[in-house]
């Protein structure tokens, strides 16, 4: 990466797969922080309907995915 790098309006896309269905969610945002992962995750709860109660995910080992907010 050069250090004039820019992002130039690249945005972060958080997506979700259902394996049933073949529905995808998704929401984009600007930055990849706890805050972004968690309102995702709040997203997902509101679209998915009531009578899904567990879900899968797999993660990668991003920090975002398992710092202090998002464990509480």
């Amino acid at each position: 990466m050069e250090h004039e790098y820019e992002r130039k309006g690249a945005l972060n896309l958080m997506a979700a797969f259902n394996t049933r269905t073949g529905k995808v969610y998704g929401q984009c945002y600007e930055r990849k922080r706890q805050v972004e992962f968690i309102q995702f995750l709040e997203y997902l709860e509101r679209e998915l309907p009531a009578h899904v109660t567990r879900i899968h995910i797999v993660l990668d080992n991003l920090r975002v995915h398992k710092g202090k907010q998002v464990q509480a």
